[in-house]
């Protein structure tokens, strides 16, 4: 089991709703989402002790999230909520590989990054939403291969539009 003062960043898919209620309280309890655990790194063929394969793992972890945000349906924007959280409080969930984790709870001061899709890409993840719920999954991920989140400090939550 990892050193409790070992961290690791993990991805939470939100909504700007949501990003602004764990402001407000400080906390999201029972906070799922995707981290690139030595597992979902393995699953890419990506050796998560080498610090490039590390990283591509990471990004594509964040990925993963910002798909499930997409999933959550609704309109708008997609939300990442990235935070550095206790390595001995995140529990794999899912299928090993798909880097779906489970953390008791994260406080807003844990939270590093906030991503979010540009204004002007709304009408894109608009249109791969509804892709999506029509069941083509594959059409809505080609609509975003090429959509990048912007990356906010947490102190700018209040000027994201989104």
């Amino acid at each position: 089991m990892p050193a409790s003062h070992e961290t690791r960043p993990v991805y939470l898919p939100a909504d700007r709703r949501m990003v602004i209620a764990m402001r407000d309280s400080g906390v999201l309890v029972d906070a799922e989402g995707r981290a690139a655990t030595d597992a979902f790194a393995a699953g890419l063929g990506l050796d998560p002790h080498d610090r490039d394969d590390a990283e591509e793992a990471d990004y594509r972890a964040l990925r993963a999230a910002a798909d499930e945000a997409l999933a959550r349906g609704g309109s708008g924007a997609r939300w990442v909520v990235a935070a550095r959280v206790g390595a001995d409080r995140v529990t794999d969930t899912g299928m090993p590989d798909d880097g779906r984790v489970r953390i008791g709870e994260v406080r807003w001061a844990q939270v590093s990054a906030l991503f979010v899709d540009e204004p002007a890409a709304v009408p894109v993840v608009n249109r791969a939403r509804a892709d999506l719920a029509a069941g083509d999954a594959a059409g809505a991920r080609n609509i975003l291969d090429e959509q990048e989140l912007l990356w906010y400090a947490p102190g700018e939550l209040d000027d994201i539009e989104g």
